[in-house]
């Protein structure tokens, strides 16, 4: 867990064109960090349960379920991203004049 959440704050952090410091990006890093975390709990219990429907189809429904379980730890990590920002704007709108 302490590696995915450092690993994932250097891409928010350094990856943008912009670089933006560490501090301001660890909301959006521990939401990433915990949805990540429970989807994939989530996602194994559901493969456990209803992985012997894959029989059927083989490699192809396991190709399938790899692809569905990464696309959506990609939408996780694109709300942090998003959360980041908003904060970011909220603070900026917010700020002394």
């Amino acid at each position: 867990m302490i590696v995915a959440l450092l690993v994932i704050l250097l891409i928010y952090a350094v990856l943008p064109s912009t670089r933006r410091t560490f501090k301001s990006q660890i909301p959006g890093v521990i939401f990433t960090v915990i949805c990540c975390i429970v989807f994939t709990e989530l996602f194994s219990f559901f493969i456990t349960r209803f992985y012997h429907s894959s029989y059927l189809y083989g490699s192809l429904a396991t190709v399938f379920l790899v692809l569905m379980w990464l696309r959506y730890i990609i939408m996780i990590l694109f709300a942090g991203c998003v959360l980041n920002r908003t904060l970011e704007q909220c603070r900026t709108d917010n700020g002394p004049s």
